[in-house]
């Protein structure tokens, strides 16, 4: 297996690395986001989260908080594959915090080539949502 490593745009939002961190950093807080006929299919706790898709179980949880500029989250037993996924934040002397993504993926072959080329644009995709509740508009799936 290969590391797949995947560094998303710095994106400047108006809110404070605490803000961010405080509300990134418990995994409860995105529960509202999960559209109301696939919320059985989800469990998630304060560090972890996991669904339920035809028998198959997947989940990531939280694996390092550093207060204010990081959030990395792994996971689950290996599945569908050990990744990790950083929350990288640096407060600006105005307020507002630079973030950006990075993926580190351990893909076997056929992993790669399913996910391979689609895996830059989930992490684009999720700046962007990331981005827009951020700055105050409602993060479009």
């Amino acid at each position: 297996m290969a590391t797949q490593h995947i560094v998303g745009r710095v994106v400047n939002v108006k809110r404070s690395s605490y803000d961010l961190f405080n509300a990134l950093s418990n995994i409860r807080n995105f529960e509202h986001y999960i559209p109301a006929d696939k919320r059985e299919m989800v469990t998630i706790g304060e560090d972890y989260a996991t669904v339920t898709y035809q028998g198959v179980e997947l989940g990531a949880k939280l694996v390092e908080k550093v207060p204010f500029s990081r959030i990395v989250i792994g996971d689950l037993d290996g599945k569908p594959f050990p990744f990790t996924f950083a929350i990288i934040m640096e407060e600006q002397f105005d307020g507002t915090t630079n973030v950006h993504l990075e993926l580190d993926a351990e893909l076997n072959v056929m992993m790669k080539m399913l996910l391979g080329n689609k895996l830059q644009g989930v992490i684009d995709k999720i700046t962007d949502q990331l981005e827009a509740a951020a700055n105050g508009q409602m993060p479009t799936m």
